[in-house]
């Protein structure tokens, strides 16, 4: 029998090497963009796969890390002129890595550094959190960017004249789980409405989850009661859930429902993320069997 040489130095396959480089986690394939110039083209033929992802108009979250960008603008004496430059501060929990001083607009760096970990076809598997909209990204072709996000959260701030519409062609709404709004103004309960035809008209998912934190009951109990009106909504109530008011079911075909609930969550020592706003409405799709238990959804 013939012994079987193996030589270590032969180098992957293309193919291999794309198998190899897609299974990598974030941190390896940083690794390899630094230290294995020869995989710099496959390396950056795939988008990352993120655990948890936060977007706000200077800072971008990845995983456990932060980048913060912002003006540094400086003079050492009235006779030298102003220095404009841009800071990049990165800190990793308590570690902080030495700032950065680069002479590029903020706009500039932070469009680079996201178009460097986001790019069309990333999946962000737990998390987007999105504080606000940057500049650069209202700008972007939507046919050139789609993510893949499980939950996304949108912690509007009071007074935010944010429109996060604008967010919505650059998810890639069939592998969107879950959404949490902190606020909606009452007068923009008509847009609240949308969602469930749209939940129907796209068959949406079993297991799919809409939260809305609201600040009055008045905004829940208006668009219960449109849901009746627009779409024979089914007044009901969740056996699991001490709900202070009723909910609504809405039927979907023979294997699902669409199962709305408002919630008092303001005296509750749970800590939610959003516990300045006390009402939370949500919608879930169901399969047929399990929303059975639900009184009134017949």
């Amino acid at each position: 029998m013939k012994n079987i040489v193996f030589s270590r130095n032969k180098p992957l396959s293309y193919d291999a090497s794309k198998a190899v480089v897609k299974s990598l986690n974030l941190e390896i394939r940083e690794q390899i963009h630094h230290r294995i110039p020869s995989l710099h083209t496959i390396n950056c033929l795939f988008p990352f796969e993120l655990e948890k992802v936060k977007i706000s108009n200077d800072t971008l979250v990845i995983n456990n890390r932060k980048w913060t960008v912002g003006r540094r603008i400086q003079r050492e004496n009235e006779m030298e002129p102003v220095i404009d430059e841009t800071e990049v501060s990165i800190s990793l929990g308590e570690q902080r890595a030495p700032t950065r001083r680069l002479n590029q607009s903020p706009d500039d760096v932070f469009e680079q550094l996201f178009d460097a970990y986001i790019r069309n076809g990333t999946v962000v598997r737990g998390t987007l959190t999105l504080v606000g909209i940057p500049a650069f990204l209202k700008k972007k072709n939507s046919d050139e960017l789609k993510i893949k996000v499980a939950n996304l959260e949108l912690p509007t701030q009071r007074g935010s004249t944010e429109n996060y519409e604008q967010l919505r062609r650059f998810i890639d709404l069939k592998a969107l789980r879950s959404v949490m709004i902190e606020h909606l103004a009452a007068n923009n309960i008509s847009s609240m409405l949308e969602k469930p035809e749209n939940w129907i008209i796209t068959g949406r998912e079993i297991g799919t989850r809409f939260s809305l934190y609201q600040t009055q009951y008045v905004d829940v109990d208006s668009i219960f009661e449109r849901l009746k009106q627009r779409f024979g909504a089914i007044e009901s109530k969740h056996p699991e859930h001490h709900y202070y008011t009723d909910g609504v079911t809405i039927k979907m075909g023979d294997d699902r429902r669409l199962v709305i609930f408002a919630e008092y969550v303001g005296d509750s020592e749970v800590s939610y993320p959003f516990n300045h706003d006390p009402w939370v409405f949500e919608m879930e799709i169901m399969a047929s069997a399990s929303a059975t238990g639900i009184v009134g959804s017949d």
